[in-house]
């Protein structure tokens, strides 16, 4: 999403307090730490006052056409290495859009973070060093869960869930799970199909306005806890259309996590890597699968990750100034040409040293007329 002029410090500390207080009331223990805000640099220019919005297809064009701006480290943090941990938001009666169960998107997307580490796709993150050192090629699923305690509304566009809703079931479950907080461990939020949900309870920024998921953090027991919110990609419209997996459902879903998984990774804490429009590593190729895609395919996969086939965007590279799907992607230590290339390469050589020759002869002529005119005048 675009950064807007705002300081982040005053509307993090409310915000912070404010989600404090509705945890607090289901016996959580939600501690601020001011130590953690100075350490991590949260009162850096940066805003967060709200999340990293994915818009929906159409929605925001200020990312997709600042190509060529390179990502900027503005002093944060990021993730040294990421432990995913899932929640399945299902109450009884409530399901993804999946056309072949539940289980089947559960399975899929617990397999995207089992396949996603130590590839050439994640080793972009690596030429992005943040204030605690550089990145490792390294991702692991630490866990996951369904929940079927119901929704606290209706999940309506009238009644939708908020980002409070949404803090306050992820701290809820980290304490019944005893799973961890911290930089390293991101947290996502999947809720089921046609659940609507906004950031404020203004419902200005929402998934039937607005957003197709986004990453944020709030701060827990003096930790960070960074998350996502992963809202039913297919069932909310405007998120992307393919099927590379036999389910639809969760190859848009997958597509849409994985731009998650990469901002959180590059910009946890909202002060680390984005451009001079505040677009981070993802926003500037949302939606972008690469040139391999034929316009109107929907069931070629663009990426193979550890025997697996996947649909997934490209991710910006300050290394070769483009969106890429590899580390290796612009790289390559031996140039390669096409052989039409080498033939029009091999005849313009021919042509050139043709006519380097004939300029000699020519010159070389030239030289021996204007002599042989000297030497019989001195004669």
């Amino acid at each position: 999403m675009r950064l807007h002029p705002q300081t982040f410090g005053e509307r993090f500390g409310r915000h912070v307090r404010k989600h404090a207080r509705s945890v607090a009331k289901r016996g959580v223990t939600v501690v601020v730490s001011t130590a953690l805000v100075a350490m991590h640099g949260l009162s850096l220019p940066a805003n967060a006052s709200e999340p990293r919005f994915l818009y929906k297809i159409g929605h925001d064009v200020d990312c997709t056409t600042s190509t060529g701006r390179l990502l900027f480290h503005s002093g944060g943090p990021v993730m040294s290495s990421v432990t995913a941990y899932l929640i399945f938001w299902l109450p009884s009666g409530v399901h993804f859009s999946s056309a072949v169960g539940d289980s089947s998107y559960e399975n899929l997307i617990e397999r995207y973070f089992q396949d996603v580490g130590s590839t050439t796709f994640n080793d972009i993150l690596t030429q992005y060093p943040g204030a605690n050192g550089t990145p490792t090629n390294s991702v692991t699923l630490g866990g996951f869960i369904v929940d079927t305690n119901p929704y606290p509304r209706a999940g309506s566009i009238g009644d939708p869930l908020l980002d409070s809703d949404l803090q306050n079931e992820i701290a809820t479950v980290i304490g019944n799970q005893g799973w961890p907080t911290g930089l390293d461990t991101l947290y996502l939020l999947f809720t089921g199909s046609g659940v609507q949900s906004c950031f404020d309870a203004g419902h200005t920024d929402c998934t039937f306005n607005t957003f197709c998921a986004y990453h944020y953090a709030f701060v827990l027991s003096g930790q960070p806890v960074v998350y996502a919110n992963m809202p039913d990609g297919k069932s909310i419209g405007l998120c992307g259309s393919f099927n590379v997996n036999g389910d639809e459902s969760a190859d848009v879903e997958i597509s849409i996590m994985s731009h998650e998984h990469f901002e959180a990774a590059n910009d946890p804490l909202l002060d680390a890597w984005f451009d001079s429009n505040g677009c981070e590593i993802a926003d500037k190729c949302a939606y972008d699968y690469g040139p391999s895609i034929p316009p109107g395919d929907t069931t070629t996969p663009n990426v193979v990750l550890h025997g697996d086939p996947y649909r997934v965007q490209r991710e910006w590279s300050n290394r070769v100034n483009r969106c890429a799907l590899s580390s290796a992607e612009g790289v390559s230590a031996v140039p390669t040409f096409p052989p039409w290339a080498l033939a029009t390469l091999l005849v313009s050589f021919l042509v050139l040293g043709a006519a380097v020759v004939q300029s000699r002869d020519v010159s070389r002529s030239s030289d021996c007329s204007a002599d042989t005119h000297e030497g019989n005048t001195a004669a």
